[in-house]
């Protein structure tokens, strides 16, 4: 199944068309998707390092952490291509012509 088929082409309220560009609109949410990635692998990995000091468990952390990034970053990407709709609307307001 094509996952861009889940997503609404377009607002049931407005019709604004969600994928302003081509079928690569959503690629700059590549970005915040690995922004947000890295900001949570970071906080996870000092909160694990500083709360079980000095017995941190670094043979559970081999797997469990990469393994948390992968479920925890498919969560990200619904938030990240929000974040990058709303800043490219920011960036470039929408035209009345966009909303046909």
């Amino acid at each position: 199944m094509n996952w861009r088929g889940q997503i609404h082409e377009r607002c049931a309220v407005c019709n604004f068309r969600y994928e302003r560009s081509d079928e690569n609109y959503f690629a700059g949410a590549m970005f915040f998707g690995y922004l947000f990635g890295a900001f949570t692998f970071a906080i996870t990995f000092l909160i694990i390092i500083v709360s079980m000091w000095p017995d941190v468990p670094w043979d559970t952390m081999q797997w469990a952490i990469p393994l948390g990034m992968v479920v925890f970053l498919l969560f990200w990407v619904p938030i990240s291509r929000v974040v990058w709709l709303t800043i490219d609307v920011l960036v470039r307001p929408v035209q009345p012509d966009e909303l046909l």
